[in-house]
């Protein structure tokens, strides 16, 4: 068994404005994780089939000049005397399931020292390697599973490493609901991508998308979670207005009933299209009252 454990992620603010230069803020979830293991008891096949094909991934890459100092050797020897990731992340759901075994393959096999790369050097060697998953990767979700503290993308492309501590108790809470649904992020970003040649809806994102989760994220980094509850509000709206696509259908009422009653409001949480959907409220006894058949899991208490 190998000890180290690599948690999944929360992207709290900035998907799909990140990709216009917005600010982004993801943290640690440790409810779920995974790690390398060589547990015969619960040996998994899959899962050592899933990494075999992401080495030869990786030694093509190595072959078109992408060097990332993988000792790949390693590597096939350990697959090949049954090494497999142990992880209880649900795949397809927004958590970051291949980030967190991206992350522990470019730990295990980087024959490089940590330190001597900076965070946003780190980040490209893990796209590249997390591109295997999604066709196309930031590197965002691996790099933040490799470091385990919450990160803070800012509007100038820099990254930095924050302490993050939340409240613990309170009436509000920051929550996440199962849709029951998986999904895969790819298509979803490609029709966000298609949506951004209409000039109108870049500038729009551009400004309003962008200046909301700006406001969300130095809102939440101040503890100021009352202003946060509104401003969240005009997130919710902004996203069923313009990303409705990205809302899972079972979802769309229950989205409209938290904006019109102001008892919730909700967010996509990563990409959309199922997975996990973000959720803010001022009183989450009386949301759960009016919820209860919903699977939620609260994120923190305000």
């Amino acid at each position: 068994m190998l000890d180290k454990n690599y948690y999944s992620k929360l992207l709290l603010f900035g998907e799909y404005s990140i990709i216009k230069d917005s600010m982004g803020l993801v943290i640690p979830y440790p409810t779920f994780k995974g790690s390398l293991s060589f547990d015969n008891k619960f040996y998994d096949r899959n899962s050592n089939k899933e990494m075999l094909s992401f080495l030869s991934y990786l030694k093509k890459l190595k072959e078109k000049g992408h060097d990332l100092d993988l000792n790949l050797k390693e590597f096939e020897f350990d697959l090949k005397q049954g090494m497999y990731f142990d992880s209880n992340i649900p795949a397809g759901y927004g958590l970051g399931s291949s980030g967190a075994l991206t992350a522990a393959i470019f730990e295990k096999y980087f024959q490089a020292c940590l330190d001597d790369f900076s965070l946003l050097e780190l980040k490209s060697f893990l796209g590249f390697m997390e591109g295997h998953f999604h066709g196309a990767s930031s590197g965002f979700d691996p790099l933040l599973s490799l470091l385990n503290v919450p990160l803070l993308y800012k509007e100038d492309k820099s990254l930095e490493k924050i302490n993050l501590e939340f409240p613990r108790s309170g009436e509000g809470a920051v929550f996440i609901i199962d849709t029951g649904k998986s999904r895969r992020t790819e298509p979803l970003v490609n029709l966000y991508k298609e949506k951004l040649k209409n000039k109108d809806f870049e500038i729009l994102c551009q400004t309003q998308l962008n200046d909301i989760t700006n406001q969300c994220i130095n809102l939440l980094l101040e503890n100021n979670f009352n202003e946060l509850v509104c401003t969240f509000k005009k997130l919710s709206a902004f996203q069923y207005e313009h990303f409705l696509p990205m809302i899972p259908p079972i979802f769309k009422d229950d989205w409209v009933q938290g904006l019109e009653s102001d008892k919730y409001y909700l967010k996509l949480c990563g990409a959309g299209g199922g997975g996990y959907l973000l959720g803010i409220t001022s009183n989450f006894e009386d949301f759960k009252f009016f919820n209860p058949d919903k699977e939620v899991k609260v994120v923190f208490r305000f």
